[in-house]
């Protein structure tokens, strides 16, 4: 068994591109796929997803928006909810910046179990 190398045009530093322009972009160059955060708006998140079944492309769904948060309660929160979004959307992979290296390892223990259990 032969590995295979796939490319994924992420849309960080792109997004600033209509979701059609980065799709067509990314094919036009090549890219297997793409690597995406989807919007917290549901017409736009169901716009990406219909573009990118209409491309039949690829895409790892990506997991940042814990920056956002407070506390680490607040990031639980926002972590649970996204991941839960991106899963639902059933992505190839997935990209998370789950944890955060000032938390206690206890607490991002807690933060991966519960990416696990999504």
């Amino acid at each position: 068994m032969t590995a295979q190398l796939k490319i994924f045009a992420p849309l960080w530093g792109s997004n600033d591109l209509a979701p059609e322009q980065f799709i067509q972009r990314a094919i036009d160059a090549g890219f297997d796929g793409v690597e995406i955060s989807l919007p917290d708006d549901e017409k736009a998140t169901q716009h990406w997803l219909d573009l990118l079944a209409q491309a039949k492309l690829p895409w790892i769904g990506q997991q940042w928006q814990t920056v956002f948060a407070r506390d680490f309660t607040e990031h639980q929160a926002i972590l649970s909810r996204t991941l839960e979004q991106v899963c639902a959307a059933q992505p190839v992979k997935l990209n998370s910046h789950t944890g955060k290296d000032f938390y206690s390892q206890q607490q991002n223990l807690l933060l991966i179990d519960l990416a696990e259990a999504i």
